[in-house]
């Protein structure tokens, strides 16, 4: 379990949310091992306005250990503010 801070597009609030990453892909065609995607489903309402936040976020690990682009464009509602707050993903 992981987590991240949203920030809602309506109220403009952030909070904490918990989430849990998947391996969802990889990609063995890198010279140095495979680069994995990683995905986490969002489905919470703002605590403040109601606003419906949905979608998912992703992560993209190249080299191993080494996180190589991270996007929140599926998510819906809100705005990754930051990713994986306990475990280094910022």
């Amino acid at each position: 379990m992981s987590q991240i801070k949203i920030k809602c597009e309506k109220c403009d609030h952030e909070f904490v949310v918990d989430v849990e990453y998947e391996h969802v892909d990889s990609n063995s065609d890198r010279g140095m091992g495979d680069e994995k995607i990683y995905e986490a489903v969002v489905d919470v309402e703002c605590p403040i306005c109601g606003e419906h936040i949905t979608g998912t976020i992703e992560y993209w690990e190249y080299p191993e250990g080494v996180v190589d682009h991270k996007s929140d464009d599926n998510l819906d509602g809100a705005s990754v503010v930051e990713y994986g707050i306990e475990c280094g993903l910022n």
